[in-house]
């Protein structure tokens, strides 16, 4: 069976996470941003990107490929879409010290064409990630 999930457009600042999945019909318990721990700020806009097969995750250094890795992995057992990690693909994810972000502090932006988590450290793109896994629809899970 061929799953396509589509993630609801939205813009992220420092600390926060904006991002919202879903899939069609949306079930009342999917409707809303419902993140733990709650975002610092939080912009939505309008626009989908879609989580598809073609779908890939890009990683820059050791830390973040684990990451990307441990999401691929989960997604593919949830949903059987194959998240390939490799360089210029849709979902990137970014550990960066220069960022001076605090040590769980992370960003998270999606555009219709990508998806970026940006962090100072592994912690802080690892809940990124984990904020992005928070939102994708309810039945991604069943």
């Amino acid at each position: 069976m061929k799953r396509i999930f589509s993630i609801i457009v939205a813009s992220a600042s420092l600390l926060a996470s904006a991002i919202g999945l879903s899939a069609a019909p949306v079930a009342d318990y999917n409707k809303g941003i419902n993140i733990i721990p709650a975002p610092a700020s939080l912009q939505m806009a309008k626009g989908r990107f879609y989580l598809k097969n073609a779908t890939g995750i890009s990683a820059s250094g050791t830390d973040a490929r684990r990451i990307a890795e441990m999401f691929a992995s989960k997604i593919a057992a949830s949903s059987g879409i194959a998240l390939p990690v490799a360089d210029g693909a849709n979902i990137a994810i970014a550990v960066d010290p220069s960022l001076g972000m605090k040590d769980e502090a992370y960003t998270l932006e999606v555009t219709p064409k990508r998806v970026s988590v940006k962090a100072s450290t592994p912690a802080g793109a690892f809940y990124g990630m984990q904020t992005l896994m928070q939102l994708l629809p309810a039945e991604i899970e069943s």
